[in-house]
């Protein structure tokens, strides 16, 4: 049974900006090892491990620890908040994969930070299809900024007609 401090393939996918298939073939190169699996037989792997390989990321921040455990396990706030702090740390491919997450759970402040991933292409080409969209389900989850924007670009687009 693996320890509190480990996190499933997805996360730490998210953290290496790599595949999931590139992590599952680092385990069989041995570059990255699976610390056990959870009670489902999910391979877990060590945190401090994962963001060794990271570089830019230390394990002796708690507060990014502890960030990465919540989004292990589901929380949409965690999995936000750990992909600001990916964008901040300049790994945009993770924060996108990390914002997705937490979107796919109706989190409405994800969905604004996706809005502005697909709008500037911070992590993926720009799309502003993808942004209109994502800006769109913000809003419509109650997020304040988003609500504020949609409505200026409505107004925008009245005048333009």
């Amino acid at each position: 049974m693996p320890n509190e401090l480990t996190c499933q393939r997805q996360i730490a996918s998210a953290l290496l900006e790599k595949n999931e298939r590139t992590i599952h073939r680092w385990c069989k190169d041995g570059i990255l090892t699976v610390a056990g699996c959870n009670k489902q037989g999910t391979p877990m792997f060590d945190i401090d491990a994962i963001l060794a390989l990271c570089g830019d990321l230390k394990s002796t921040d708690e507060e990014i620890v502890d960030l990465i455990v919540a989004a292990d396990t589901g929380s949409a706030e965690a999995q936000n908040d750990l992909g600001i702090v990916l964008l901040q740390a300049g790994r945009q491919a993770g924060a996108l994969t990390l914002f997705t997450m937490a979107a796919d759970q109706d989190y409405p402040d994800a969905m604004h930070f996706l809005y502005q991933c697909h709008q500037s292409g911070l992590g993926t080409e720009v799309n502003n299809t993808l942004a209109m969209m994502w800006l769109s389900k913000a809003a419509a989850h109650g997020h304040k900024i988003a609500q504020v924007q949609l409505d200026a670009i409505q107004k925008l687009v009245e005048q333009a007609l």
